[in-house]
């Protein structure tokens, strides 16, 4: 299996075990508790619309407070006076979300009650048989248009209320109140006024199982308010009341009557239910997606590192952060359109899955640069292998690639004859010697090296790319018939008389580099006709009046020909079609003497 599908399995599998972990969590609501302020920031960021047209908040404000001769809670009387007041002024529809009267009973306020269009009375708690409390009693409740709801908001976690459902259950409200089990099967406020003004039973699932998000148009204060003073005192125009929902409930900052939502801390719970009526009103403008769909998006979130895996660090990097950013624009956009989009889920996922997968192209990367120190370590110098890895931290160049390179062949002449007549250790020894001589020209020359008995062949541009490899090449072969001569001369006493003679072939031409071998056991090389055909070159030498011999393909690439250049003949070589034109140096003219063939 090839390193770039190796890393592609294991990439999958981990893409795979991190997508697995993260919608585990989402199903399980881990991220609920983190996605909550996410949705105050959206609406932060929506801005205020325009106030609801059809509804108006009639506010017992401070105003009413320090004007009316009456302390908190206000008598019945004046609840019976604003009633008429709005009944007179063509409310379509009343809600009282008061909860509490200064006295039990008044007959005044239950005929105002029998003469308006609709009433909603809230009740936060019941009875001990059940029945809500609301003000007029249980005799307002069997008055014709009026009916009870369920007046309580249950606050998330953080303390925002966010939601609010048909049907609320539970024993306690979120402020303490007990006695809510009555009203475990009546249903909420916004609910029963809606069907007040329509006429027709909202279903169950109407606000979805989560409950519906409340859209709020702005922060306090949005909502159109009229004073309760101003009203009981027949100061408002009959036209800012004609055809609207009125909703009349404590406003006055004293009473504490408020909740915390996602644009206030402090909103009056009258104003929340004129929000949570135009909510309806409006067919619940702000949803979430099915679930099916949120879990999609989460791993679609985690499968989009992928984009990613063959980039480096920081643009991999930078495009992840891109993603997440591109993420939240289109968060913020589909809720202003109405769609409450997954966030933390999918920011999760795509930050986990885009970390492992650094960590996975991490891990491969140090395995290729080890890899290529340890290929090119064993033929080339050590500051090219790290200039290679440092340019190459994939390990591209170990892939195979086509390339024009020059290949030169050296072969020791009489060698085999050589080590015939003389002790292992003693050949070996001596080999090993001469093979260090021809190392150092060639590590000089930054050449690939690859060793053949007493022979060597080098590869001059590759890995890296050598604009003068067929320059470096032919000095390098310069240097090894130098090289052997003063090798032979100062290994006269060991070589018993011997001489050592090398032939040198080189060419040019296109080859194809790259591993050869299993994982288990890997080697750089190149192969081709310009390698054949160098090696063929070299055993020409053995007949030539010249130790080095060279293609016209190295000729014509070399930065400038040699003074001494000659050429020596047009050659068949075997395993070609076309004969090839050889070239060589004065200076390599074949001197020495040699003992015999190998």
């Amino acid at each position: 299996m090839s390193p770039d599908r190796q890393r592609r399995r294991v990439l999958l599998k981990v893409l795979a075990a991190v997508a697995a972990v993260v919608l585990f969590a989402q199903i399980s609501e881990v991220f609920e508790e983190a996605e909550l302020p996410t949705i105050d920031a959206r609406f932060r960021l929506r801005g205020s619309e325009d106030p609801p047209p059809d509804l108006v908040v009639i506010g017992i404000d401070d105003v009413t407070l320090q004007e009316i001769d009456e302390s908190y809670p206000l008598p019945l009387g004046l609840h019976a006076r604003a009633i008429d007041a709005l009944t007179d002024a063509g409310a379509v529809a009343i809600v009282l979300d008061v909860t509490t009267s200064s006295d039990d009973r008044d007959p005044a306020f239950l005929a105002s009650l029998a003469d308006a269009p609709s009433v909603t009375l809230s009740a936060v708690r019941s009875e001990s048989d059940g029945t809500p409390v609301v003000l007029g009693g249980a005799g307002a409740l069997e008055i014709p248009g009026v009916r009870a709801a369920n007046g309580r908001f249950e606050p998330d976690d953080d303390g925002v209320v966010r939601r609010f459902d048909h049907t609320m259950h539970g024993d306690d409200d979120d402020d303490g109140t007990t006695g809510a089990a009555g009203l475990a099967q009546l249903p909420t406020l916004p609910v029963v006024a809606v069907e007040q003004v329509t006429g027709e039973e909202l279903s169950n699932d109407v606000t979805g199982s989560e409950g519906a998000t409340i859209d709020l148009p702005g922060p306090t204060g949005t909502v159109e308010q009229v004073s309760f003073l101003s009203l009981v005192n027949g100061t408002v125009p009959p036209e800012q009341i004609a055809g609207k929902i009125a909703i009349v409930g404590p406003t006055a900052q004293e009473l504490q009557d408020t909740v915390q939502t996602s644009l206030s801390e402090n909103t009056s719970r009258a104003e929340l239910h004129a929000d949570a009526i135009q909510t309806l009103n409006d067919d619940v403008p702000l949803r979430t997606p099915p679930p099916a769909v949120q879990l999609l998006l989460t791993l679609l979130a985690c499968v989009a590192p992928l984009l990613a895996a063959r980039q480096a660090a920081l643009r991999g990097v930078v495009l992840v952060c891109a993603l997440a950013l591109g993420w939240l624009v289109v968060a913020q956009v589909a809720f202003n359109l109405g769609s409450i989009l997954p966030v933390v889920a999918p920011i999760v996922g795509l930050i986990g899955a885009a970390a492992a997968a650094i960590g996975v192209n991490y891990a491969f990367e140090v395995r290729a640069r080890r890899q290529v120190r340890e290929v090119f370590g064993r033929f080339v110098p050590p500051d090219v292998v790290r200039d290679i890895v440092d340019a190459d931290p994939n390990g591209d160049l170990l892939r195979a690639t086509s390339r024009e390179v020059t290949v030169l062949f050296s072969d020791l002449r009489g060698f085999t004859t050589f080590s015939e007549q003389r002790d292992p250790q003693e050949v070996v020894g001596i080999l090993n010697d001469y093979l260090a001589v021809v190392t150092d020209v060639l590590v000089d020359a930054d050449a690939v090296i690859d060793y053949l008995g007493d022979g060597v062949m080098a590869v001059f541009g590759v890995p890296a790319v050598q604009s003068d490899h067929a320059s470096r090449a032919l000095a390098a072969g310069v240097e090894i018939l130098e090289a052997t001569e003063r090798f032979d001369r100062e290994m006269t006493d060991r070589l018993d008389g011997a001489h050592f003679r090398v032939g040198v072939g080189i060419n040019s031409g296109t080859v194809t580099a790259g591993n050869l071998g299993t994982v288990r056991r890997l080697k750089y090389t190149v192969i081709g006709d310009a390698v054949n055909t160098a090696a063929r070159i070299e055993g020409l030498t053995k007949d030539a009046p010249y130790d080095l011999l060279m293609a016209d393909a190295t000729r014509v690439l070399l930065s400038s020909e040699p003074d001494d250049l000659v050429e020596h003949a047009t050659l068949p070589i075997r395993g070609r079609s076309k004969s090839v034109r050889l070239w060589s140096l004065s200076r390599a003219t074949s001197t020495a003497a040699t003992l015999g063939n190998a």
